[in-house]
């Protein structure tokens, strides 16, 4: 059974993916919507326009590397901070 700290530390995880979750798709909308790119389903997701895809794939990095340093900083063990 997990201890009271270990649960607080669980949700603060929790709260902290849903809010870069959060974060992350509001980048996203405002990036297309300037581009005028926001439907889901297109051909050509990352048109030639001053270098979007340039900035978008380094974007995306750096969330996964944000993700995978909480999930590092809250884990006690090798298991539990892969997981």
């Amino acid at each position: 059974m997990k201890s009271e700290s270990q649960w607080t530390r669980w949700w603060l995880v929790v709260i902290y993916a849903a809010a870069m979750a959060w974060v992350e798709s509001a980048v996203v909308f405002y990036l297309r919507s300037m581009i005028h790119r926001i439907e889901p389903h297109q051909t050509n997701p990352f048109p030639i326009i001053g270098g979007f895809a340039s900035v978008e794939l380094p974007r995306e990095l750096a969330t996964m590397i944000m993700l995978a340093a909480v999930g590092a900083l809250a884990g006690r063990n090798w298991r539990a901070r892969f997981g």
